[in-house]
């Protein structure tokens, strides 16, 4: 599954997240679930770009468009397979052996869990979604570098092209 053999540290305002590494079984079956939740709206929308150049439109504007119509329809799959609790336990499952530092009311900086028996998830993430979805970016980049490596190279080439094409409607 592209698994890398090391944890990784994020730092958010005074926090320090540690993500670990899932075991490969455990990565094997979170993997599993995570795309069977996002493989074909995933398809959906990064087929609009092969559709794009395959019609010879590799460009910003028709990629955008080809980009934003295929979003309201993988939008609307993935919405129709998401399940609040499945995805409550597949966040939990990601986040197995994570820790934050964090200070407590005794003045000291522990490290804590984030899920578990003893997990501090619902206190360290109270009216803090973003930070919420950074450390699950981590953790899913810890735990799937490879699929995720191709992915974000795709993400980076649209964003570049959009930017370009932004540039040339100012000029």
């Amino acid at each position: 599954m592209g698994r890398v053999d090391q944890s990784k540290d994020i730092s958010i305002g005074e926090m320090k997240f540690t993500v670990q590494p899932l075991a490969p079984r455990a990565a094997m079956k979170c993997g599993l679930k995570l795309f069977k939740l996002i493989g074909a709206p995933a398809g959906a929308l990064f087929g609009a770009v092969d559709l794009t150049k395959a019609k010879g439109q590799d460009n910003a504007a028709a990629l955008t468009g080809a980009m934003s119509a295929a979003a309201g329809g993988a939008m609307a799959a993935l919405t129709d397979r998401l399940d609040e609790d499945e995805v409550i336990d597949l966040i939990d499952e990601l986040l197995v052996g994570c820790t934050v530092e964090k200070t407590c009311d005794d003045g000291k900086v522990h490290t804590l869990n984030l899920v578990g028996p003893t997990g501090v998830f619902d206190d360290v993430f109270l009216g803090d979604l973003i930070s919420l979805f950074k450390v699950v970016g981590v953790a899913l980049e810890v735990n799937f570098a490879g699929p995720l490596g191709g992915w974000r190279g795709l993400v980076a080439r649209l964003m570049d092209l959009i930017k370009k094409g932004e540039e040339k409607a100012k000029a």
